[in-house]
């Protein structure tokens, strides 16, 4: 049998149908290397998109109408497609990928987040519930996932996980086809900007941007703001956009979430990308994708100081790294990325070599095939194994 001969549905009652590490990396690039692949989300209607055939489940009336009533329908179109291999993308898909697998299913849990970890700094979770709930889920996770095969992320789940025995790391690197290549300018532009690309929220550094981009006002610098992606909790844009008022930052613009293509257009040309997130255990440990996006476009980075981010950024020498509840440091960063436009194109162009050899999408997905492959036909790789 051939990977033509195989489909692939991926189900996710979470994310949105257009979401990057599903759609794009996933979905299109199984469907790039031979694969059939069907796509299970809420949508407006069923279409084919790139060769990926989304099936749509309507929308649901709120977080408990999506973990029971949609994540039922999730799995019954998910079942309807008969498929060789399925992958599941929420954790409260687990009690169904679970039922999959005792009715004989092959299925595969790609980790997006350390969710135990996660419910430890959710801030509408009350402080006193958060470890018992994340303790809970710990648990009901071992019974869920039991023997079912795990894609994690990140390197630093596994250490969380030492009961799964088929996993495989596929980290959330750049797919390189999804960005053009453009240097830092040789001369500052007019009006200057920091890019954002991903998630809104304060722990993502939303309030430390403004705060950074005001002093830097002081300085006598206007510096415009790029920011691309949903903002939460809803009362948060209101926020911000009254904070940019207040301070006369009139070239902030908050754009909300836009499919890839549209997202990267709006961000192309500026100068500098921002990774600027607080110290949650869940950041702490995991890369933030933007980061590779921003180098994958030859723009020089200012991210948190992380030991795992600061790894990447001396290694590569691609940007500067800078204490993320500190916005002086953060103005000071984009100011010297700013003034000095041959260090900062360096620093792009350093950060582009280094996603081309190293931190991309392609190579992931060459370690996802294989295991893709190790699921599907067993019997071909122990006759290999034992030769």
């Amino acid at each position: 049998m051939t990977q033509a001969n195989f489909k692939i549905v991926h189900l996710t009652s979470v994310h949105r149908p257009f979401d990057v590490r599903i759609f794009d990396k996933h979905c299109r690039t199984s469907v790039e290397a031979g694969y059939r692949v069907v796509l299970v989300a809420v949508h407006d209607s069923d279409v084919k998109i790139n060769g990926v055939e989304l099936k749509a489940i309507s929308p649901p009336r709120g977080r408990f109408s999506r973990m029971t009533r949609t994540a039922f329908h999730v799995f019954r179109e998910a079942w309807k497609q008969s498929a060789d291999l399925y992958v599941i993308h929420d954790a409260e898909l687990l009690p169904w990928a679970r039922l999959m697998t005792l009715l004989g299913k092959t299925v595969i849990y790609d980790m997006h987040e350390n969710v135990p970890k996660d419910l430890l700094s959710k801030s509408w979770i009350p402080k006193a519930l958060r470890r018992p709930l994340s303790s809970t889920m710990r648990m009901l996770e071992r019974i869920l996932i039991g023997r079912m095969p795990v894609i994690f992320a990140e390197s630093s789940y596994v250490d969380d996980y030492p009961w799964v025995k088929q996993a495989i790391v596929a980290r959330n690197f750049a797919k390189l086809s999804s960005f053009q290549h453009r240097g830092a300018p040789l001369t500052p532009s007019s009006r200057p900007a920091v890019a954002y690309l991903g998630a809104v929220s304060r722990d993502r550094g939303s309030l430390l941007t403004l705060a950074a981009l005001s002093e830097l006002k002081q300085r006598g610098m206007s510096v415009g703001w790029h920011c691309v992606g949903p903002i939460s909790p809803a009362d948060h844009e209101v926020e911000l956009k009254n904070l940019a008022r207040e301070k006369e930052l009139t070239e902030v613009s908050f754009y909300g979430y836009l499919q890839r293509a549209e997202a990267i257009g709006k961000i192309e040309n500026c100068e500098v990308g921002l990774a600027v997130l607080l110290p949650e255990p869940n950041f702490v440990a995991s890369f933030p994708t933007k980061m590779f996006e921003y180098m994958a476009l030859g723009m020089p980075v200012v991210v948190s100081d992380f030991p795992l981010y600061r790894r990447v950024v001396d290694e590569c020498k691609c940007g500067i790294c800078v204490d993320p509840t500190a916005p002086l440091q953060l103005a000071d960063a984009i100011q010297q990325l700013l003034e000095q436009p041959e260090f900062a194109r360096a620093c792009g162009q350093r950060g582009r070599e280094a996603v081309q050899q190293t931190y991309n999408w392609d190579a992931e997905f060459e370690k996802l095939n294989r295991f893709f492959e190790q699921l599907l036909m067993p019997d071909r790789n122990r006759s290999a194994e034992s030769k």
